[in-house]
């Protein structure tokens, strides 16, 4: 072996050429395949280049080589944490500060891959030595903070957090400690006060508005974690965390085409990044046309040659291969996520759905079980619980499990949405609609014409032709349910008189509307009654003849509304084409008879307002004109 050769391989791995480095390692490599140096050379270069699981094998290779070396331990550790792998990379730290206590960059690597792990008493304890060896680290005593927070050490991190926001009022990581404290100790509004009171006191906006939206994330509410997530970039647009988690809440949202856009400039900010390649394949598997679907196979696929064990890319995969209609073909990957992932719930509910589509509908409830035993079982998880119970013809246990479902998130739309249905097997189909408020809360609203309009028809006219010409107008936008019409991205992104003036004449009728809900605990929709600020996104849509708008809900709102601009005149028959429709649920649910749908004929120039829970539908039309149509969610702030 020449050290001239590892020396020349580890100056082009320090001056940014890991592939030159791995060049120069080739012969190296080939006489003699267990050097330690050169695999750690080489360790790094893969590194470098994105692939964790070579620069894994081997460190252990060199491991063998040269046991008890406290640096192959630490390096070993960065590898595996960065290989998805914490659990692993606590025990390659702890061994590194076992056999050489003295520097403090092996204590923060076991901090950061315990608390990564779940493991935060341990966490709490490296950063506790941390500390000792760098007293004036702030970062490090508010990850200590927020480690023994995490622990259920809620007194002391509590007063370790105000502490920390007296001493050090301008770090932004001591605010978020305060916050992460006070949430874990059951006081969501003071976390987010703590961050508004980090802000106001100088700290950092762009580290505080993501930890706004991380708390609005784990509250699900995604309007407000998107929101937060968006300020975010705005005050960093070159920050791939924010893209990503950005992208991650449109998905909740429903807004795959805004997902999407995110993701893709989170990739391309930090093409390395697992996450952000990984939320670009998840919004991707949520569209429906081919070329979609097959990128984010090869994204995840591509994942998985870097990381074998990374479970969402298993997932993705299985729910990308259900969505092309290879259900069996999805049922190997899907059991490998939950392999991988025992303890989590999403690859679980992929892998109900995938045998639900085949029709196991036992083993599709198996699949949940194990989980759905955890009283602190996740909502969506109960929810697919209960919608296999109710296509194998169980009402009454799927009724019980959706309460539960409810119960863990009281805002979740379609729980609410699948729940009726139950409902209604059970006590009947009135008891399930009185219970949704179809008939009481679908509302028509009168909404105010815009000033500068000499009447309500030029108004319609001048709306109606900015939505023909929107910015953002796509036909049959893939990942959403238009057929054989158009729909814009955030209508409000065209600035134009009748747009805004239609936004703020909107915004007067929900106000009006909000102030006169009666408060009603646990009930769907008048239990969820946003009395502070709200989050409201606005579409428009386009449809000819034979366009519809398939059966839906709005995921992640709380009302919803549509507004008629312009309507053509099939829509004045009395037998229901080209009206909107309310109550017929996805395809293989049970249906109500029709006594017990509602059928409304649009108006040009009039709202609905509707709960967002609500199945509902466009039927399709014949004849000339087009139906265009204002559409909009709304929900809370928080």
């Amino acid at each position: 072996m020449s050290r001239a050769q590892l020396q020349a391989a580890f100056a082009a791995l320090s001056g940014g050429d890991p592939e030159r480095a791995l060049a120069l390692l080739e012969p190296v490599l080939a006489a003699q395949p267990g050097q330690p140096d050169a695999l750690q050379i080489r360790a790094a270069a893969d590194l470098a280049l994105g692939r964790p699981a070579l620069a894994v094998t081997a460190l252990q290779q060199a491991r063998q080589q040269r046991p008890g070396d406290p640096a192959l331990d630490y390096n070993l550790g960065i590898a595996l944490q960065a290989a998805g792998q914490p659990a692993a990379a606590v025990d390659a730290f702890a061994a590194a500060v076992r056999r050489r206590p003295a520097p403090v960059e092996p204590w923060v690597g076991l901090a950061q891959a315990a608390t990564e792990a779940g493991r935060h008493g341990e966490a709490a304890q490296a950063w506790a030595a941390v500390l000792a060896r760098r007293p004036d680290d702030p970062e490090a005593a508010a990850a200590r903070v927020r480690a023994l927070a995490e622990a259920g050490e809620l007194e002391a991190a509590l007063a370790g957090a105000a502490d920390l926001v007296r001493r050090l009022p301008r770090q932004a990581s001591a605010w978020q400690a305060l916050a992460r404290a006070r949430e874990l100790a059951g006081d969501a509004g003071g976390a987010e006060a703590a961050l508004a009171e980090g802000v106001a006191a100088g700290a950092g906006a762009f580290p505080l508005a993501l930890a706004r939206g991380h708390l609005a994330w784990r509250r699900r509410a995604w309007l407000a974690a998107a929101t937060a997530f968006a300020e975010a970039t705005g005050l960093r647009p070159d920050a791939a965390e924010a893209w990503t988690n950005l992208a991650a809440c449109q998905i909740h949202l429903d807004r795959i085409e805004e997902a999407v856009a995110a993701a893709r400039t989170a990739v391309g900010l930090d093409p390395a990044a697992l996450p952000a390649r990984m939320t670009l394949a998840a919004a991707l598997s949520r569209r429906t046309a081919p070329e979609d679907l097959a990128q984010a196979l090869a994204t995840a696929r591509d994942l998985l040659a870097d990381q074998p064990a990374l479970a969402d890319a298993h997932d993705c995969i299985a729910v990308c291969l259900l969505k092309q209609g290879h259900a069996a073909e999805a049922l190997a990957p899907a059991r490998e996520a939950v392999r991988l992932a025992p303890e989590a719930g999403a690859p679980a509910i992929t892998l109900s759905r995938v045998l639900e589509t085949l029709g196991r509908l036992e083993e599709a409830e198996q699949a949940l079980l194990g989980h759905a035993d955890d009283p602190a079982a996740p909502g969506p998880l109960l929810r697919q619980l209960g919608q296999v119970r109710l296509r194998a013809q169980r009402p009454a246990p799927a009724l019980a499990v959706l309460d539960r479902a409810l119960r863990a998130d009281p805002s979740d739309q379609e729980a609410i949405a699948v729940r009726a249905l139950a409902q209604a097997g059970v006590e009947g189909w009135p008891a399930a609609a009185a219970w949704l408020g179809l008939r009481e809360w679908v509302r028509e609203v009168d909404i105010a014409t815009p000033p500068g309009f000499p009447d309500r028809a030029a108004f319609l006219a001048a709306l109606a032709d900015d939505i023909r010409g929107h910015s953002r107008l796509r036909y049959e936008p893939v990942g959403l349910v238009a057929r054989g019409g158009w729909l814009t991205g955030e209508l409000l992104a065209d600035a134009t008189p009748a747009i805004t003036g239609f936004a703020a004449s909107l915004r007067a009728a929900i106000d009006g509307f909000i102030a006169g809900l009666p408060d009603v605990p646990g009930h769907p929709f008048l239990g969820q009654v946003p009395r502070g600020p709200h989050l409201m996104h606005v579409w428009a849509t386009r449809v000819r003849e034979q366009g519809l708008i398939d059966t839906h809900i709005h995921e992640g709102s709380w009302l919803s509304g549509a507004f008629y601009v312009e309507l053509p005149p099939a829509l004045d028959e009395a037998d229901g084409a080209g009206w909107i429709e309310f109550g017929q649920p996805y395809p293989g649910l049970p249906a109500p008879p029709p006594a017990h749908l509602l059928r409304i004929r649009p108006r040009p120039g009039a709202m609905l307002f509707f709960p967002s829970y609500l199945f509902h539908r466009t039927l399709p039309y014949r004849g000339g004109g087009e139906r265009i149509s204002v559409s909009f969610d709304l929900g809370a702030a928080r």
